[in-house]
């Protein structure tokens, strides 16, 4: 394996992700964490995991969405403002508690799936 790239909310999670990093660099194999076209969220997530180990190599940035028709809204609305920051071509990590963002209500309610009425 040359290079691994475990995605945060697909492989456990923060915890089992810094696992996966470390176990790769005790192989010297660098990490590189998958976003694909995930949500705001996990590529939120996807840029602290991408600060944190020793192995790190390149942050996957995905500059496009679904299809060129459709946004994704999960993650273009779901925050207020992107997580995805650049400056003197670097990637931030996103200020503030937590993960750094804010989630858009409006975008999550519109989405939202309640389970007591699904199916009915």
């Amino acid at each position: 394996m040359d290079i691994i790239q475990p995605n945060v909310t697909r492989s456990g999670g923060f915890t089992e992700c810094m696992r996966i990093a470390v176990m790769a660099e005790a192989f010297h194999v660098p990490y590189a964490p998958h976003t694909g076209s995930g949500t705001a969220v996990c590529m939120a997530a996807e840029l602290h995991l991408a600060a944190a180990p020793t192995n790190f190599l390149i942050y996957e940035h995905m500059q496009s969405d679904w299809s060129k028709a459709f946004n994704n809204p999960l993650r273009t609305g779901i925050v207020k403002q992107s997580a995805e920051r650049f400056e003197k071509g670097y990637m931030l990590l996103p200020p503030g508690p937590g993960l750094g963002i804010e989630l858009n209500d409006e975008v999550i309610n519109r989405y939202h799936l309640d389970l007591n009425t699904a199916g009915r």
